[in-house]
């Protein structure tokens, strides 16, 4: 049995080959659009769900990946727990701490560790952590889905940059991810926490950290992607080279909106985060120049007749055109 969009896959192979235009014979009516849509979220969800109940079998050891940067941030020699154990017991904590107690004292005094606050926190924070697990694992799979919707509205030689959108978007988005988790975490948690100074020890909820670090290196995975951006919109004649030299000041403004956005409400990260997109910014203007070279994409010089028709068109409205 034939599924609809095989059915429409055959019809618009008649349309083209009848010399029908190629945007004409894959054009979708709203309900289509709507369909296809759906269709797409549902395949996106179903490999990042899918991915999710995968990451949560390992739940625990992506958890103690998680806090290495926070152990970065705040180290401790290897020996530090026996030595800790061994001073406790020299100086008879034993007469007023049973084993247990003594055990949980130097857990919680040798590393920076994480704390429950309500007694069903630990199983909502796993749950979290694996379906932010699954979005960043999932993320070729939801590339795929958003390329496969927006290729009805390309020409067929427009579609040939389909593999490069999925290989260097994908390999964009993880060397953001990396990016953050080695280098931009490690010094924001070291500044956030050092501002308490000696009079405030860090007692950070799991739940609050697994948010913070992997919102932020979400984030920090989709800003990687500016570049290519620019570069597909430029090579399918979407925006000219010259606009986006020409509205610098926007993408200031932009870069620092969404660092103040999506990171904590401090200066260094929101800084951190706006120069990132910034230098990403630079490396897409490159990309956008090597882009038009040799290719007609620069804005068109306006014609008399142009020019006429938004006279023309100002004298009707009263509006300049």
């Amino acid at each position: 049995m034939a599924t609809p969009e095989r059915e429409r896959e055959r019809a618009r192979e008649a349309l083209l080959e009848e010399g029908e235009d190629e945007v004409e014979a894959f054009k979708m009516s709203l309900s289509e659009h709507l369909e296809e849509l759906r269709q797409r979220l549902i395949y996106a969800l179903v490999a990042v769900g899918a991915l999710a109940v995968l990451a949560y079998a390992f739940k625990e050891p992506l958890l103690a990946l998680l806090t290495e940067p926070l152990q970065e941030a705040f180290p401790f020699a290897e020996d530090f727990p026996a030595r800790l154990r061994a001073w406790l017991l020299a100086a008879r904590a034993q007469d007023y701490l049973n084993d247990r107690e003594i055990e949980w004292l130097v857990r919680g005094l040798a590393r920076t560790g994480l704390f429950i606050l309500h007694p069903v926190e630990a199983f909502f924070s796993y749950l979290k952590l694996s379906i932010y697990a699954g979005l960043l694992a999932g993320m070729p799979v939801v590339l795929y889905q958003v390329w496969k919707f927006v290729i009805p509205a390309l020409y067929r030689h427009e579609r040939r940059y389909f593999l490069s959108f999925l290989v260097f978007g994908s390999g964009l988005f993880y060397v953001g991810v990396v990016f953050c988790f080695l280098v931009v975490l490690p010094l924001a948690l070291q500044f956030l926490i050092g501002i308490g100074g000696a009079a405030a020890a860090p007692m950070l909820g799991m739940g609050n950290y697994i948010s913070f670090t992997m919102l932020f290196m979400l984030v920090f995975g989709l800003s990687f992607e500016m570049p290519l951006v620019m570069y597909l919109l430029t090579k399918l004649g979407v925006v000219y080279p010259e606009t986006w030299r020409e509205q610098w000041r926007f993408v200031v403004l932009g870069a620092f909106v969404v660092g103040a956005m999506f990171t904590p409400p401090d200066v260094f990260t929101q800084v951190a985060m706006a120069s990132s997109i910034l230098v990403l910014y630079g490396v897409g203007l490159l990309l956008v120049r090597l882009a038009a070279r040799g290719e007609a994409h620069t804005r068109p010089e306006p014609t008399t007749a142009t020019e006429a028709e938004a006279d023309e068109k100002e004298e009707e409205t009263g509006v300049a055109v």
